[in-house]
């Protein structure tokens, strides 16, 4: 698997709003600074979670480190080819983009199927193929 930081050019924390898991995609809140996990493939992504936050974390005070420039590690949802335009799932994985998803970056690496991890190039918020 793919370091959490690899090719990681700029991470921002980010109060957590709900229970997120690493290497998927947040969205934010309606709140300044606060994050949520992405739950649809049009979502504006703002970055690409490094390390999981859980609720009993987040009401610790532990808030969500996410990528926001460069290159990310996702978890896919399914296999992606090297070169793949990428989109968030309704859970916030990879997955390779069709029409009416929104693009948040190429697969710099393969994944051989789900729950494997890969690097991508962040392009975000990304945009909606047609």
């Amino acid at each position: 698997m793919p370091s959490a930081t690899s090719g990681q050019l700029q991470s921002k924390g980010f109060v957590a709003a709900a229970a997120i898991t690493k290497g998927r995609a947040v969205k934010m809140t309606a709140n300044a600074e606060e994050v949520t996990p992405a739950t649809a493939v049009t979502d504006k992504i703002i970055g690409i979670a490094v390390f999981d936050v859980s609720a009993g974390e987040i009401t610790k005070g532990k808030g969500c480190t996410a990528v926001v420039i460069g290159q990310a590690v996702m978890e896919a949802s399914v296999a992606i080819a090297i070169g793949d335009l990428i989109a968030p799932t309704t859970n916030g994985r990879a997955q390779v983009a069709v029409s009416t998803n929104r693009v948040i970056g190429i697969a710099m690496e393969a994944a051989s199927g789900a729950g494997k991890y890969f690097k991508i190039q962040l392009s975000l918020p990304g945009t909606i193929l047609a």
